[in-house]
C-alpha cells in the first residue's frame, strides 16, 4: 500500500514540474511538449500493444545476444530500442528469406542479416539511384543514395525500383518483411499489399514509424484502418522506452511462437506498482 501512495505522490510532483516547465515559451518547453504527445499516443494508442517480457521471456537464458551496430541510429532509421525489438523477432522467428522495403542507408539491413541464420537470404529494395519521385512522405530522405552499412554478401539481394512499379516475384517465400520506405498512405498500403503477396504461410510483417501522423505520413492512419478489421496487429512495449514498430503475424506464426493475446488501452495501473 505505501509503494502505491508513494507512486502516486511522485507522480504529481512529476506532473507538476512538467507544467511548470512546459509553459515557459523555451526550447526546452517545446521537447517536452513534443515527448509529451509521443507518449501520450503511444499510452492511448488503438493498436494493443504486448510487453516486451512477453514476447521475450527472461526465462530464454539459451538466447543469442542480439548485434547492434553503433551509428546506424540514424535520422529516418529505426532507434537503438527499435533496432533491439527487429534483431530480436528476427533471432526468435528464425526467417530463411527477409524481406526489406526501403533500405536508406542500410543499417536495418545490417541488423537483419547479423541476427538471422547463416543461410538467411535478404532481399532488400529501394529507389534507383537515379530517381528521387516528389510524392513521397520525404524527399530529402528518399534523395539519400548513398548505402555503407549495407553488407557485401551474396546472400543480400539488392532490388532498385519504385515500389509503385515493383512486381513482387521473389523465387522464395518470405518469414519475415520490415516496411520502412515511403509513408504516405498511398505509400504504405502499396508497400504492404505487395509484401503480403510474398509471404509464407509462417510469416510477420513489421512496420515503422507507425506512431507518427505528422509531416503527411498515412503509417498510423493505414495500421489504424488495419486494426479495425480486425487484423491482429500489436506493438511490443517497456517502461519507459517508445518504439514505433507495429508487428503482424499469421496465425501459425502466432501458435508456433506462443505470442499472448496483446491488450488495448491506457497503461494499467499494476505496471507502475507491480502485480
Amino acid at each position: 500500500m505505501m509503494s502505491q501512495v508513494k507512486t502516486v505522490l511522485r507522480h504529481y510532483r512529476n506532473f507538476a514540474q512538467l507544467t511548470a516547465e512546459m509553459i515557459l515559451p523555451t526550447r526546452t518547453s517545446l521537447e517536452l511538449g513534443v515527448r509529451g504527445k509521443m507518449s501520450q499516443r503511444d499510452i492511448h494508442l488503438e493498436i494493443p500493444s504486448l510487453l516486451l517480457s512477453q514476447m521475450f521471456p527472461r526465462d530464454l537464458v539459451s538466447a543469442e545476444p542480439v548485434k547492434i551496430l553503433p551509428g546506424t541510429a540514424l535520422d529516418g532509421g529505426p532507434n537503438v530500442y527499435e533496432q533491439f525489438i527487429l534483431c530480436a523477432l528476427v533471432q526468435k522467428i528464425q526467417p530463411k528469406t527477409i524481406l526489406e522495403i526501403g533500405t536508406f542507408r542500410g543499417g536495418t539491413t545490417w541488423h537483419l542479416y547479423e541476427n538471422a541464420a547463416p543461410d538467411t537470404v535478404i532481399y532488400t529494395l529501394d529507389l534507383p539511384d537515379d530517381e528521387v519521385p516528389g510524392d513521397v512522405s520525404n524527399i530529402q530522405l528518399a534523395a539519400n543514395k548513398s548505402r555503407p552499412f549495407l553488407p557485401k554478401s551474396d546472400r543480400v539481394h539488392q532490388i532498385l525500383v519504385n515500389s509503385q512499379n515493383w512486381k513482387p516475384d521473389l523465387d522464395r517465400k518470405v518469414q519475415f518483411a520490415f516496411i520502412d520506405a515511403d509513408h504516405t498512405y498511398k505509400g504504405i498500403r502499396n508497400d504492404t499489399e505487395k509484401a503480403l503477396t510474398t509471404l509464407d504461410d509462417y510469416a510477420c510483417i513489421a512496420w515503422h514509424d507507425s506512431l507518427e501522423s505528422d509531416y503527411g505520413y498515412g503509417t498510423l492512419d493505414y495500421l489504424l484502418e488495419l486494426t479495425r478489421k480486425g487484423w491482429k496487429i500489436f506493438r511490443l512495449r517497456s517502461m519507459h522506452e517508445i518504439s514505433g514498430i507495429t508487428i503482424w503475424m499469421t496465425d501459425s506464426m502466432l501458435k508456433q511462437l506462443n505470442i499472448p493475446e496483446p491488450r488495448t488501452g491506457a497503461y494499467m495501473f499494476r505496471d507502475y506498482v507491480g502485480r
